[in-house]
């Protein structure tokens, strides 16, 4: 089985929590600068500060789905046919528009050689970051709530 929560288009350089300007990215800048903890294992341990890196999150549009579409097809090669994959997407705003990443990834998915069994909804309502909120009230879309994909390899 896989359960994952992929990183959208650009999500590694957004500014975000999770990119590299954001609170995980100046842990990761002093894990680098120690010698003694730059291959320590620990959550930090995926991220590259190289934005050519391997992070699929770093990458954008054409980039990022050829990535992801690399990533999947693995995903699918260790998985035997039957087997259960979810993943937990949530739109995002590009250019002040959402962009439908879960319908996006959904069909990577299918393209890769799994089918969707059922898809999920849940609310984030106060779960949602503190800079989500403060775009939203600034005027950016909102995003209410994350896709989750119950999915099986064929």
């Amino acid at each position: 089985a896989v359960v994952s929560s992929p990183p959208y288009e650009g999500s590694a350089t957004s500014g975000n929590r999770h990119g590299l300007n954001g609170i995980e990215g100046r842990e990761l800048r002093k894990r680098e600068a120690d010698p003694l903890k730059r291959h320590a294992p620990g959550p930090l341990f995926r991220y590259s500060l190289d934005p050519k890196g391997p992070n699929l999150g770093g990458a954008k549009r054409e980039a990022f789905w050829q990535g992801a579409a690399e990533v999947l097809a693995q995903v699918a090669a260790v998985l035997p046919a039957g087997a259960p994959a979810c993943w937990v997407v949530k739109e995002f705003v590009r250019d002040g528009k959402i962009v439908p990443f879960p319908e996006q990834w959904e069909a990577a998915c299918v393209a890769a050689g799994f089918t969707t069994v059922h898809r999920h909804t849940a609310l984030l309502g106060s779960r949602k970051s503190f800079f989500r909120r403060l775009h939203e009230a600034r005027g950016a879309p909102k995003i209410d709530a994350e896709t989750i994909l119950c999915q099986e390899r064929t």
